[in-house]
């Protein structure tokens, strides 16, 4: 009897034991299967940032579409894709060991080439005239007649400096844009919607996104749209004109049509284009990274008006551009109390009179008043080189710009 109750108890601590090991077997390979599946990603997130700094080293041209083994042993595949959007490019790196991925999305532009110009004004042949309270902080590039003191409703200049930094001469033509881009932005006006195009109706109000990943989508757009949340890799369209309300929220998205109104109260970032008018309204926001282009078309023999209203803000890029000059130049006009932190470009006319916290090139101000209409004038404006961020990266326009650098990181 005693025999065969130890032999009972032999078996039981038997498996007990067994159990025990292959407890402790299982821990040791789930940790190790842990260990290398953290090592893996540890690998593949540096993969993906080697791949990032080479696209960003500017080896890559066009919207190209590259994969190549890394280090050329066959186990470290990247995949690397760009593509304009906008005025800005954005890249997807993609790294790849065995069934594991990891991959990143971006928006990219270049950093100012300089960060000491506060304004470029073509040399026409008269002076940059300045009264009231205007301030301009930074070199400046003016006429060969160069800068004088005005007098503009019953104010003089009232600062101690015409300029508060060097003074340079610019040239009868403007730092001249990438072609190429521009070309393709005004493509978007006249492209026929893809297959892929959603109508927004009028009751459509759910939130919507759309990955960088997958292939651009139009949405063909009413005056009167009421979705509540668009996002991502999406293309606003119309051919009449759209109006973005303060309930709307927009992040990354493209917004196109020959009129664009944002109402009062609006705040979200994206990039508007359009070819007869852009009329944001006061007390608006558009966050960085924000784009506002007016495109004038050769077909358009009246005037492109481009406004900004009084307190509101746009940190990015404010751009009007025509390739051939008429006498229906552009218009871009920045309110009283208006912002832009970041960079103006106009090859027509600009009507300043808020501020500016960065660079301004202009082909020529002009100054309303209700009396007159003053050229080269400004009156009450500051541009100021030193408040713009030095974080601040400008869109892929210029010509001139060369270092590439990350604006924002995608979802």
């Amino acid at each position: 009897m005693l025999k065969s109750h130890a032999l009972y108890f032999t078996l039981v601590i038997s498996v007990i034991i067994a159990m025990l090991c292959s407890s402790l077997l299982l821990v040791v390979h789930y940790h190790n299967v842990a260990s290398l599946y953290e090592f893996q990603s540890k690998d593949l997130t540096n993969n993906v940032s080697s791949g990032i700094a080479y696209l960003l080293s500017g080896e890559i041209e066009g919207e190209d579409e590259l994969i190549f083994d890394l280090f050329g042993e066959g186990k470290d595949s990247v995949k690397i894709q760009q593509k304009q959007w906008g005025v800005y490019d954005y890249g997807i790196v993609a790294a790849k060991q065995g069934t594991q991925q990891v991959s990143k999305g971006f928006l990219y532009g270049y950093f100012p080439k300089d960060d000491k110009t506060a304004l470029y004004l073509s040399d026409l042949g008269y002076p940059l005239v300045v009264s009231g309270t205007t301030h301009l902080q930074g070199n400046c590039y003016l006429p060969k007649s160069k800068i004088k003191r005005g007098y503009v409703l019953n104010k003089g200049f009232r600062g101690t400096k015409l300029v508060n930094g060097s003074i340079l001469l610019s040239k009868n033509t403007l730092p001249s844009v990438q072609n190429n881009r521009i070309e393709k932005v005004f493509g978007f006006f006249t492209k026929p919607l893809s297959s892929s195009c959603v109508a927004i109706q009028d009751t459509f109000k759910l939130p919507y996104y759309f990955s960088f990943a997958d292939t651009t989508r139009y949405l063909s757009v009413t005056e009167g749209y009421t979705s509540s949340f668009l996002k991502g890799n999406l293309i606003l369209w119309s051919n009449d004109k759209i109006v973005i309300t303060k309930e709307q929220r927009l992040e990354d998205v493209l917004v196109i049509a020959p009129s664009i109104h944002i109402e009062e109260g609006f705040e979200g970032n994206a990039q508007f284009f359009a070819q007869d008018s852009i009329y944001i309204e006061k007390n608006c926001k558009l966050n960085y990274p924000s784009v506002v282009g007016l495109l004038k078309s050769p077909e358009n023999q009246g005037h492109a008006y481009l406004s900004i209203g009084n307190n509101s803000i746009v940190e990015g890029m404010v751009f009007s551009y025509q390739e051939k000059r008429d006498k229906y130049q552009s218009l871009v006009k920045i309110s009283k109390e208006a912002i832009v932190q970041g960079s103006v470009y106009t090859t027509g006319y600009l009507e300043h009179q808020g501020e500016v916290w960065g660079d301004v090139i202009c082909y020529q101000f002009k100054l309303h008043t209700s009396s007159s209409v003053y050229e080269n004038h400004l009156l009450d404006a500051k541009i100021n080189i030193k408040k713009r961020s030095p974080h601040f990266v400008t869109p892929s326009l210029l010509e001139t710009q060369k270092e590439k650098q990350v604006v924002k990181w995608l979802d």
